[in-house]
């Protein structure tokens, strides 16, 4: 196991606080959404991060927050793909 380093873990814990902050203090979902992807990006090493919502109705996946070509796009969870094994899995991928 690697050792964590003090600053890292503060810098973790810091990020942590933020997040949980955010659903408090702010109604607005999409203004929720942008925060929390500007949180993981500068705590996970990424280009960018999307975050997915789930549509019960309709069985899709939408981008919330992602690259500005990506809001709002959906994508069926009845077709194979990333989004759809990420889902079904319930774990994280990096890609």
């Amino acid at each position: 196991m690697d050792e964590v380093r003090p600053e890292q873990a503060f810098e973790e814990l810091e990020a942590l606080y933020e997040i949980a902050s955010m659903g408090g203090s702010q109604r607005d979902l999409a203004h929720v959404a942008g925060s929390l992807s500007t949180v993981v990006t500068r705590q996970v090493p990424s280009e960018r991060a999307v975050l997915f919502l789930f549509d019960e109705d309709s069985q899709e996946m939408f981008v919330l927050s992602g690259g500005d070509g990506d809001r709002g796009s959906r994508h069926r969870l009845n077709e194979c793909g990333l989004v759809r094994r990420v889902f079904l899995s319930r774990s994280r991928e990096v890609v």
